[in-house]
């Protein structure tokens, strides 16, 4: 099924609003459904349905594809961390090693 115009402008829209607030290590699902003025049910359902991602994997994504750019542009892994709102930094190694089959420290590397 071809998403529509809508479906776009939603999920555009929701990834924009986690773009904004990248750093912020609170940002979580309840602020990302109060900015997209959806209840957690709907906004979840939607979302699975047109990414097939979970709102907690969506804005996971979204912050591990920032994180790559900064890591190949050589940014420090303990900065890109803090910037793409891992509070965490071995949190955010662990999951970056898992997306992408390298720690964050060799990834500028490759």
């Amino acid at each position: 099924v071809q998403p529509n115009e809508a479906d776009c402008d939603f999920v555009k829209r929701a990834r924009q609003i986690v773009e904004s607030h990248l750093a912020d290590t609170e940002f979580d699902i309840e602020h990302l459904c109060r900015e997209m003025a959806m209840c957690r049910t709907l906004f979840y359902e939607r979302l699975k349905t047109l990414m097939g991602q979970t709102p907690q994997e969506f804005i996971r994504m979204i912050r591990l594809d920032h994180a790559e750019m900064l890591l190949s542009r050589g940014e420090p892994v303990i900065d890109v961390a803090i910037k793409t709102g891992f509070a965490n930094v071995k949190y955010f190694s662990t999951v970056f090693k898992k997306h992408y089959g390298v720690p964050p420290s060799r990834y500028h590397a490759k």
